[in-house]
């Protein structure tokens, strides 16, 4: 066989058979390359007519203009893009393209002189000459090496480093101030990577290093530089030249356009960086041995993370201490006079002649005595005045870093993390085969004017002329660094719809989603205002002493808001904007206006629901549902009660937002400072629109810093150093005077820090963290810090006389109830430290030894340590109710009262609310109580008439009957409690149906999945009815309610029906039944098992593994030759598949009675089973996937492509479904 994959050239660049300084003699050929197949050419007859006819859809003349087709049989539509503007015709045509003539080149092909394919791990190589390098580029990702490969071909070889290949030793001595901050370095690269660079950079012509264009990028280059003069390769000695490359979008027009203009590696940037990175070793690694020291459990404290921890805590502690006020608001159903049909809603602005003030009214009796006095000046009321005027609303600028993680977590729910991966997939252009965004980490917000042309042409295309500006939208952000001054993000074509590459990589993946969100904002940014108009009518009352506001608007032009409803389906709203019409019926000045009907309602909110929740009014009272004010839909006269809310706990956007907004972190960090602080246990939250909330670990290290080291956690020193960072890397200072001004005296109040008794931090922790932990207000906490002060001062002018920080003195008659020791009823309750942690202990220790755990937070506990919790007393027993909290968690405990005849203590009964996901606060005493049933007897077995029972576990809720357990799947545990809850709105039972429907998921499944979730306080049943507070709770109820009795029989009989499994739970084989009994041991026959004829590309492997370059690991041989195997023609592969059919049949003669044998030998076949709906779509959808796919890609696409399907094609599939079924039981 030629050695067409180790020397030949990447398939991708042959496209007529010939190469660069190949063309026209056999001297000049590569050994092994091909000229252009029969097939090859046929392909290629059969896509010119769609590439002429797509050229005269774009509606250019020249030749050039055309589309060009590779040879491959994965063939790329290649299209050079002309001006669009009206042309709307050119890109329906380019959509309407086959999807089985657009695909990609292929991603593997075998160069000469090396071991790896094209778009293996180790990055890209290619060569027009066997045995030489060529130009040796350094990337950083293998993705984005295999597009830079496509685009510069031969005579280069690309790498990729796999990010930085180098970082800071991880102990002391990294940095050195005394040497002048020399750094000590240790690479960090992956096995082989730095090997490869170093061999390929001995044998190169150049060396461009093309890794990103920033400080992060321009570090991993000098690195790169810096480890190869360590190497020998680069020196005195070596004329190897060496040029920075940087571009912004991963395509070929870019690239090329980067690789014909090279620079130098920026001092400055590397300075920048080097700067940063010494400051964030010097204090992550000089603070924390004396945080644990100070506080034991503390795990480090870093520079920026700690102010972003105090940002949290901050917030915590204010709503902690947010007092709720209540107010009202009055509005009244309205229509003018001798008119139906045209009701609205007012809002009362003036009583009494007089304007309502924000928080007025303040209290029920004042609402009821206003909406009485509008109910009663009905028949005086008119139109007074009617203002209408035109609001235009302009697009914001397209996504900076920062706002794009906002936006993603708003709207899609996605964290900093996820978003920042999914953006890198989308610059790097994965699946796709060229990067669909620009750099994602950026604050600049101008774009370049090529690419506004392009987005104009788009937005005149796709969304008629009137949507587009008659000047370009422009939009400016003042630049410290012109050097790292980059575009905004936007996509790299704009001609590339959303839809479109839903439809490539699914819709539902996170890089559509996201490009959709990029696509909106950036097109909206170049298209023309959206205009609303407003109206606003005010109807007086004859004396005008009451005066009603009536408000609406109507969207009378979009705008830019169409970019953002571009291609969605009804439902979809996760890049929309609230624009619905909210309008006002024809008034006119001087019409007689009158309230409808003459009902006054009273409607309350209960003051400690979280949002929405109402409370029940009188029992007269039947208006309790929420005032639409704008629907006209409500009569009489509703006063609606109110409380003030909390400032919100941040999301990782608002986090994000506020850190931008203080000058804190760069684009680059804020997703780095989001997991950090997680993963220190510092913080608690889901990503994406979870809240962030402090855990008390995060909440001790933040009021450690912030009382101790409070200017190096202030936000305006850590910005002040941002922007020096900046400076540096501008040119403007130097980076070891800048750190020479912040080691000084950092480290001297280091130092001084440790001389700090352990006892006055636990002082001052325990008061600042007072309103956390026992709930104190804010006088009693300065009031302690201010004793503390005072002690330290007498402490630090006495020490000698008095050894040291004295005890802070308490007055016992001044404990609150929170503070005050529930054991000996005089000591004072306060934080204490330990080796394991912290934890509440009493002040008279030793003689009183009460504790109590300090609260995870991240369990949602409130009030800090406020255990226990008491909930009533059992009315059956006379049990007191509690929630306690302990090494697991908070639990409800019902503690049973003994009596004197009893010997031996009753022993309490638990519930533990962390495997229901439950909060303490959500627990009322109704709750405690129908959790504290189980385990809870069901009923009695049918066929036996033992018990069924249902409890919980450590790992879920499971039923159990005569020794026999079994999980309770989510969906079966949802269902049932659906129906439960179902039952408040009208009777609803379990129907037999569901049991068929969920019959499969009974057994084996994970129990760990079965948490519920509490019930919104804005529920309303199917009907629309909003649910009141007493509904409320018995949904909250019923969500925790046992499963019927037939279900968990069902689950049973199930569980019993699976064979017994070899090996017990824990993997270990299960013992004897029979022990001390010993029996022989029966000698099984041995099986001969039947030889397996080889596959064709076992055979191919045999052969090709011989030509491999020595010394190649297993992995590598395997990637190797899987990838020759991949890129072999049609006739190759025949000789092979032959062989192994040969192979095949010689066996089969070889040994024909071991087809006789085994286990189904004598039983009859198996029938087929018939195929789903799904699998009869992805049998049809399948063939029309780009090619290349592995198994699990398809599987995704597959699957995200499903979802999507509408009604009406799901159908065509469940009816051949359907179809198939019937045939395999008549079979």
């Amino acid at each position: 066989m030629p050695p067409a994959f180790s020397l030949g050239a990447p398939v991708s660049h042959t496209l007529h058979g010939r190469r660069e300084g190949c063309v026209g003699s056999s001297a000049g050929r590569v050994p092994g390359a091909r000229t252009m197949s029969h097939r090859t050419r046929s392909l290629r007859a059969l896509l010119e007519p769609v590439a002429l006819s797509a050229r005269r859809a774009i509606g250019g003349g020249d030749a050039a203009m055309a589309p060009r087709f590779t040879a491959s049989p994965r063939a790329t539509l290649e299209t050079s893009a002309p001006s669009f503007r009206g042309s709307s015709r050119a890109f329906a045509s380019i959509r309407a393209a086959p999807r089985s003539l657009v695909g990609f080149e292929p991603m593997f092909s075998i160069v000469p002189g090396h071991s790896r394919p094209v778009g293996s791990s180790r990055g890209l190589r290619s060569s027009a000459v066997a045995g030489s390098v060529g130009k040796l580029v350094v990337v950083e990702s293998p993705a984005k090496a295999t597009s830079v490969q496509k685009y510069l071909g031969d005579g280069y070889t690309v790498l990729a480093s796999y990010g930085h290949v180098r970082d800071l030793v991880q102990k002391n001595g990294g940095v050195k101030p005394e040497d002048d901050f020399a750094m000590l370095w240790a690479e960090k690269a992956r096995d082989g990577v730095v090997r490869d660079i170093v061999k390929n950079a001995k044998g190169a012509a150049e060396l461009l290093l093309a890794t990103d264009p920033d400080r992060e990028g321009e570090a991993i280059s000098w690195h790169i530089v810096e480890l190869l003069r360590e190497k020998g390769v680069l020196g005195s000695s070596s004329s190897l030249p060496v040029k920075r490359v940087t571009f912004t979008e991963v395509t070929k027009k870019a690239v090329r356009e980067a690789f014909e203009s090279p620079r130098e590696i920026s001092a400055p940037l590397v300075d920048a960086y080097l700067a940063r990175r010494a400051l964030d070793y010097l204090f992550g690694f000089t603070l924390s041995p004396v945080l644990w020291r100070k506080m034991p459990g503390a795990l480090s404290a870093g520079r920026v993370q700690s102010a972003a921890l105090r940002l949290v805590c901050e917030r915590e502690f204010e709503i902690e201490r947010f007092v709720k006020e209540e107010f009202w608001n009055v509005f009244a159903g309205l229509e003018p006079d001798g008119s139906s049909g045209r009701s609205f809603v007012g809002e009362l602005t003036h009583l009494d002649g007089k304007r309502l003030g924000k928080m007025e009214p303040g209290s029920r009796e004042a609402a009821e005595l206003a909406a009485r006095a509008v109910l009663s000046a009905s028949s005086t009321l008119a139109v007074h005045d009617v203002v209408e005027k035109d609001v235009s609303r302009r697009p914001r600028p397209p996504f900076t870093t920062s706002t794009l993680q906002q936006d993603a977590s708003s709207r899609l729910g996605f964290g900093a993390a996820r978003t920042m991966a999914a953006a890198q997939s989308l610059y790097e252009g994965r699946g796709w085969g060229e990067g669909l965004i620009t750099y994602m980490r950026t604050d600049g917000l101008h774009v370049s004017p090529a690419a506004v042309a392009e987005l104009r042409d788009v937005a005149g295309a796709e969304f008629g002329e009137e949507y587009v500006p008659e000047k370009p939208n422009f939009f400016r952000k003042v630049q410290k660094n012109a050097q790292e001054a980059h575009e905004a993000i936007r996509p790299t074509k704009a001609g590339i719809l959303p839809q479109a590459v839903a439809n490539r990589l699914g819709s539902g993946s996170d890089e559509a989603r996201l490009y959709r969100l990029i696509w909106a904002r950036t097109m909206a940014s170049q298209m023309s205002a959206a205009v609303t108009k407003r109206v606003q009518a005010d109807v007086w009352s004859e004396d005008e002493r009451l005066r009603l506001k009536a408000t609406g608007s109507r969207l009378i032009f979009p705008g830019y808001l169409a970019a953002y409803k571009h291609g969605m389906r009804d439902g979809d709203d996760s890049t929309s904007f609230g624009d619905n019409d909210r309008w006002l019926p024809r008034l006119d000045v001087g019409e007689k206006i009158r309230v409808i009907g003459d009902e006054v309602k009273i409607v309350e909110r209960d003051k400690d629901a979280k949002r929405g929740g109402f409370k029940k009014a009188d029992a007269d009272d039947d208006g309790e549902h929420e005032i639409d004010t704008t629907a006209g839909k409500d009569t009489g006269v509703t006063a609606t009660q109110h409380w003030t809310q909390p400032p919100g706990r941040y999301t990782e956007g608002s986090l994000v937002k506020a850190l931008e907004e203080k000058g804190i972190g760069r684009p680059s960090t804020y997703a780095t400072i989001m997991k950090v602080i997680k993963r220190r246990g510092y913080v608690a939250g889901e990503s994406g629109r979870g809240p962030l909330i402090p855990e008390t670990r995060g909440r001790l290290v933040s009021s450690f810093l912030a009382h101790f080291f409070d200017e190096y956690v202030d936000y305006g020193f850590t910005a002040g150093l941002e922007d020096r960072l900046d400076d540096i890397a501008s040119g403007k200072e130097d980076w070891k005077s800048v750190l020479s001004g912040f080691w000084g005296p950092f480290a001297g109040d280091v130092e001084s820090l440790k001389g700090i008794r352990t006892s006055q931090v636990v002082d001052v922790l325990d008061a600042t963290l007072g309103a956390h932990f026992f709930g104190d207000d804010e006088s009693s906490v300065d009031a302690r810090l201010s004793a503390i002060e005072r002690a330290a001062e007498e402490a630090a002018t006495q020490a000698e006389s008095t050894g040291g920080y004295p005890t802070v003195a308490f007055d016992p008659e001044e404990l609150s109830s929170t503070r005050r020791c529930p054991g000996c009823g005089t000591g004072r309750l306060g934080l204490k430290l330990s080796r394991t942690g912290g934890f509440i202990g009493c002040s008279n220790y030793p003689s009183c030894g009460h504790t109590r755990q300090l609260v995870n937070d991240g369990d949602g506990a409130v009030g800090g340590g406020n255990f226990p919790i008491e909930l009533g007393t059992d009315p059956e027993s006379g049990g007191d109710v509690a929630i306690q909290n302990g090494p697991y968690g908070p639990y409800i405990e019902l503690q049973m009262p003994s009596s004197p005849d009893d010997s031996k203590k009753t022993k309490p009964q638990r519930f533990g609310l962390k495997n229901i996901g439950l909060k303490p606060e959500d627990v009322d005493m109704d709750l405690a109580m129908t959790l504290l049933r189980y385990p809870m007897v069901l009923g009695p077995h049918p066929e036996d008439g033992k018990d069924v029972v249902m409890n919980m576990g450590p790992f879920g809720w499971y039923v159990s009957h005569d020794g026999v357990n079994a999980s309770l799947s989510k969906k079966v545990l949802q269902k049932a409690r659906d129906d439960a809850v179902a039952a408040t709105c009208g009777d609803v039972s379990f129907s037999d149906e569901a049991l068929v429907a969920v019959a499969d998921d009974f057994v084996n499944v994970d129990i760990s999945e079965g948490s519920d979730a509490l019930i919104d306080e804005d529920m309303t049943c199917d009907d629309g009815r909003t649910l009141d507070v007493d509904q409320k709770r018995k949904v909250l109820l019923a969500q925790h309610s046992p499963v019927p009795l037939d279900v968990a029989v069902e689950v049973l009989t199930r569980k019993r029906e699976k064979p017994p499994s070899e090996r017990g739970r824990w993997g270990k084989k299960k013992e004897s039944t029979t022990k001390g009994e010993t029996k022989a041991k029966k000698v099984k026959p041995e099986k001969v098992k039947a030889k397996r004829a080889p596959s064709a590309y076992i055979l191919y492997c045999n052969e090709a593994r011989s030509k491999l370059p020595e010394g190649l690991k297993v992995p590598e041989q395997a990637k190797l030759l899987g990838a020759q195997w991949k890129a072999l023609d049609e006739k190759e592969r025949v000789k092979f598949e032959k062989m192994a059919t040969e192979a095949k049949a010689a066996i089969a003669d070889a040994a024909p009675e071991t087809k006789a044998k085994g286990k189904g030998a004598n039983s009859e076949p198996k029938p087929k089973r018939a195929p789903s709906a799904y699998i009869l779509y992805c049998n049809e959808a399948r063939s029309k996937l780009p090619e290349g796919l592995k198994v699990p890609e398809q599987a995704k696409l597959l699957g995200a492509q499903w979802k999507t399907l509408d009604a009406v094609e799901k159908a065509r599939f469940e009816g051949m479904a359907a179809d198939a079924k019937l045939e395999a039981k008549a079979r």
